[in-house]
């Protein structure tokens, strides 16, 4: 399994740590190494992440169990390495250019996908033990109230020693909750494409007005039936293209727009770590009472 440390960001960036100088503009680069390096790290992880769930599966009893650990916590956990390695590669830490639609429509989805599979495989976790480990009263509760960090896992005997090992977690789980997750009724998550200051502001506005002309030029040949037309519509292509041209991106995501943004980096790949350290949390329970049965 993976060295929880090097899971987190101030792990990488102390290995860059004599290179800083306090000084943002120099510091900028080594910044970004880290991040680079800690999005690596995350993801050999979540590849380790899907080999335990399978191992841990053979050892507990078919039915739920089973099922929760190898098809949920397995799949989740490629489901979310497949999308943190196309997030890194839509959105590298020092990417500066603006993104087109395309790519935000596709590190939106990503972000959704990480989220609510983050929230997914620590339930697939909690179903895994609690029809593992649990008693009789807790398999028998609905669905919305089983989770890891339920009150019915400190409530029952047999698995309130794993509610003790996750309470230092429990403060991250509902900051996650409450501002990242697009789950039930949060609003989805998504990518500004660039920012603008006042210069580019002017810039983009005349760009699009070369975009609706290109358009309108287009449309008239259509409805002439213009034998042009196909060249008409790729000018409009080109003006789009040169209006997406404008700006500077900046990695920041968002849900409502009331609740500020977030940072990319680090925080979806810290998200994910502290999900694999709930993890490693579960399946050191699970060693311990696997063994002595």
């Amino acid at each position: 399994m993976f060295r929880e440390d090097e899971l987190d960001f101030e792990y990488q960036l102390d290995r860059y740590r004599l290179c800083l100088t306090g000084e943002p503009s120099h510091d900028q680069y080594w910044h970004h190494q880290a991040h680079d390096m800690q999005a690596l790290v995350v993801g050999d992880a979540l590849r380790d992440l899907m080999g335990a769930a399978v191992m841990y599966s053979s050892r507990v009893q078919d039915g739920e169990p089973l099922a929760h650990l190898r098809y949920g916590v397995g799949r989740r956990s490629k489901t979310l390495w497949l999308s943190i390695r196309n997030l890194t590669r839509l959105v590298p830490p020092d990417r500066e250019s603006p993104m087109a639609q395309e790519e935000v429509d596709e590190t939106a989805r990503d972000l959704n996908v990480i989220y609510i599979n983050i929230r997914g495989l620590m339930d697939n976790l909690a179903w895994a033990v609690v029809h593992q480990f649990g008693s009789v009263k807790t398999r028998e509760l609905k669905p919305a109230a089983v989770g890891l960090f339920r009150k019915m896992i400190a409530q029952d005997d047999a698995l309130m020693p794993l509610a003790t090992t996750l309470d230092p977690y429990r403060k991250w789980d509902t900051e996650m909750a409450q501002r990242r997750d697009p789950a039930a009724h949060r609003i989805p998550l998504s990518v500004p494409p660039a920012v603008f200051d006042e210069a580019s502001q002017q810039e983009w506005l005349d760009r699009k007005a070369d975009y609706d002309a290109a358009m309108e030029r287009a449309l008239d040949l259509v409805r002439d039936r213009h034998a042009d037309s196909d060249e008409a519509f790729r000018r409009v292509h080109e003006a789009s293209a040169r209006m997406e041209a404008v700006g500077r991106f900046m990695p920041w995501f968002h849900h409502h727009y009331d609740d500020g943004q977030y940072p990319i980096y680090p925080t979806v790949p810290q998200d994910l770590a502290m999900m694999l350290k709930v993890s490693a949390r579960v399946f050191e329970f699970m060693d311990g009472h696997l063994s002595a049965e």
